[in-house]
């Protein structure tokens, strides 16, 4: 670092803030960047303007928190974390302080990997319900939560948001109807791409956006009800939501969809759909064809009236199955024929 004639001169540490950020970025760690404070003066508190920070693979949140108290740039970009067996009021901890500055990123992804048992549970204070708060300024989530137990923001508008990914979540008792209203154009008036997956009590889903392009709905078994009213929606994936006899209705209202991915078996006379006329591809999985009406399968009847929604569809994939009956496969076969004909 020293300059070549031998005034020990710091030529690293002339470099610009905007170029050292840079270096430090690298090193994709918040702890390694500030335990860089130990070269020079010059790069003290250099760390603590970062524009992003990454804690991978932690199990101490109370360095997070520290760490965010201590950050001392206008605005964070991106706050990346891997926390391994928190508590859920440390995870807390840090997302109401991360809220107040970050205009960006922020990827969580919670690990359990520790056994306890119930009443070492109660004492870390495992299983209860933690408060996400009202992220302003943030442009993206995307939250591994574990199935730790969440209480959702009662009030307050994600301005930002653009990019909503939730996984692995348990929505606390009181909420079971709330997560729409948090995604909805009220209080979402920015979100374009919106990703569930994998969640525990969540019954009841009403989606009203202005704004999304992109809904991806994956693994909600215990979903009872589902309502889409999404007018700009180009993209929708349901894998394996509307699967329970305990399903009462699925109401889906996206006139622009262009592109549908259905995976799994339901009573298609449970679900509405607006006639939508753009479709170019539909892609379903495990679609149970009967063929006649006396062949209609009392487990999932009119499966393949799903197909009687759509004006006009460019590419179609179909996995099909067959139920176990006496008439030949070929009538069957020339059941389905006829049903896409009618469609073209």
């Amino acid at each position: 670092m020293a300059d070549g004639g031998g005034g020990g001169g710091d030529l690293l540490s002339a470099l610009p803030d905007d170029v050292l950020h840079l270096i430090l970025l690298r090193l994709r760690s918040a702890a390694a960047a500030a335990r860089t404070s130990v070269l020079a003066r010059r790069w003290r508190s250099l760390w603590t303007t970062l524009p992003e920070l990454r804690f991978p693979a932690v199990t101490d949140l109370a360095r997070v928190t520290a760490a965010l108290l201590s950050h001392d740039a206008p605005l964070l970009h991106r706050l990346e974390l891997c926390s391994h067996d928190p508590a859920p009021h440390e995870v807390a901890a840090v997302l109401h302080l991360a809220a107040r500055s970050l205009a960006g990123k922020l990827l969580l992804d919670i690990v359990m990997r520790k056994k306890r048992n119930p009443a070492a549970a109660a004492a870390a204070g495992i299983g209860a319900a933690f408060h996400i708060p009202c992220f302003r300024k943030a442009t993206e989530i995307s939250i591994r939560f574990a199935y730790l137990t969440i209480r959702l923001p009662p009030f307050g508008v994600f301005a930002k948001l653009s990019v909503l990914r939730l996984t692995r979540f348990r929505l606390d008792d009181s909420q079971c109807d709330h997560l729409g209203d948090i995604v909805s154009s009220e209080r979402c008036p920015s979100l374009q791409a919106l990703t569930l997956r994998n969640s525990q009590g969540l019954s009841n889903l009403a989606i009203r956006s202005k704004t999304l392009l992109t809904v991806g709905l994956f693994e909600l078994e215990e979903l009872q009800q589902l309502t889409i009213s999404a007018p700009m929606l180009r993209t929708l994936h349901l894998v394996h939501c509307l699967d329970k006899r305990a399903v009462r209705a699925a109401d889906i209202s996206a006139p622009a969809l262009e592109k549908l991915g259905w995976i799994g078996l339901c009573d298609w006379n449970s679900v509405h759909f607006n006639v939508i006329q753009h479709l170019k591809r539909l892609d379903t999985l495990n679609l149970s064809v009967y063929g006649p009406p006396n062949l209609v399968d009392s487990r999932y009847p009119g499966s393949m009236s799903l197909l009687q929604h759509f004006k006009a569809v460019s590419n179609v994939d179909l996995y099909l199955i067959y139920p176990s009956v006496s008439t030949p496969s070929l009538l069957l076969l020339n059941y389905i024929i006829e049903t896409l004909n009618e469609m073209s």
